[in-house]
């Protein structure tokens, strides 16, 4: 969101958002990863761990999409919470997965490399904006 609030374009499309419609903008996102929680952990439990990764690449795409087409404030505020809320279904599952699928010796490397690479991506991101500078 960062890096859209900054492009001229996207600001004159939506109409300059400032104050609390820029906030909504932003924190919808991690509301819907908050209520998805409570859903995703039912579905895991019910239907196992690989229905909702698979739920979860379907639909984060299809409102990546949805997001990347929004015509009007509302409908992108909409999407960013359902992709918020659909993204829960890929980070929540996954490292468990791992964890139930890897050799009992593997288990402990395994599941510490999926929580290594998503934190060092973080970091790579980050290196990536601040080397452009």
């Amino acid at each position: 969101m960062n890096g859209l609030q900054t492009l001229p374009q996207w600001r004159e499309y939506f109409g300059q958002p400032q104050g609390a419609i820029l906030g909504a903008m932003n924190s919808v996102y991690p509301v819907g990863k908050l209520l998805a929680l409570f859903v995703v952990t039912y579905v895991s439990d019910r239907w196992g761990r690989k229905l909702p990764i698979y739920m979860g690449l379907v639909f984060c795409i299809s409102f990546a999409v949805l997001q990347g087409l929004s015509k009007s404030l509302e409908s992108f505020i909409v999407a960013r919470a359902l992709l918020g809320f659909f993204t829960t279904f890929l980070s929540q599952p996954s490292p468990i997965l791992i964890t139930e699928l890897a050799y009992p010796t593997h288990r402990g490397k395994l599941t510490a490399l999926y929580n290594t690479f998503f934190v060092s991506s973080l970091w790579s991101n980050s290196g990536n904006v601040s080397l452009s500078n």
